[in-house]
């Protein structure tokens, strides 16, 4: 008989836990007759993964080794220190410039591309006359991924058509609101004027 009073103690008690759940899935329930405790945990909710937006299709460009060797210097001097979004932009640059006319059709063209104006001589890019020496490797080889994959337009393109950029310290001519497209690490980026 006495044995009657504990089970329906305990019957209670899971009638009660069981509604507090429903109503706080993390209520816990003690018995103070019984030494019984019963808790109840909520799962953990799982976000799920975002799935990434595909990359633009970008044609895919017909480049020899000599034309790798260019952009990837080029992405090495002009922006190993702005990481794989910031050196991919400066690709697309360089490679957009090979395309649009004004500009010469390689990229080593593009790259190595100088103007004389009033007797005096202009790099597009200021490593090229300024002939620097690459001294650490480190990093050389993933800045050459980068340049293949800009070439080969299997990396996104955060720039769409630009033909300029510039250091975010520096205003020069043709930089102006309404060709301005975006701001990536230290540089500025803008279609043509």
């Amino acid at each position: 008989m006495r044995l009657y009073p504990l089970v329906l103690i305990f019957v209670i008690s899971m009638l009660i836990t069981s509604c507090a759940s429903i109503v706080h899935p993390t209520a816990t329930i003690v018995s103070t007759s019984t030494p019984i405790v019963v808790s109840t945990v909520a799962s953990p909710v799982v976000e799920p993964t975002p799935i990434p937006e595909p990359a633009p299709t970008v044609p895919a460009l017909t480049y020899s080794e000599q034309d790798l060797q260019c952009m990837t210097e080029n992405l090495w001097y002009e922006s190993r220190g702005e990481g794989d979004v910031g050196m991919a932009a400066v690709g697309y640059v360089t490679r957009n410039r090979s395309r649009a006319k004004g500009f010469p059709s390689t990229i080593c063209g593009v790259v190595h591309h100088r103007t004389s104006v009033k007797g005096r001589m202009f790099c597009q890019f200021a490593w090229v006359c300024n002939k620097p020496v690459i001294k650490n490797w480190s990093n050389y080889y993933h800045v050459r991924e980068i340049a293949r994959h800009v070439l080969e337009g299997s990396i996104h393109n955060p720039v769409g058509n630009s033909l300029y950029f510039h250091e975010r310290s520096y205003r020069p001519r043709f930089a102006k609101a309404s060709n301005y497209v975006a701001t990536i690490g230290n540089h500025r980026f803008y279609t043509a004027p």
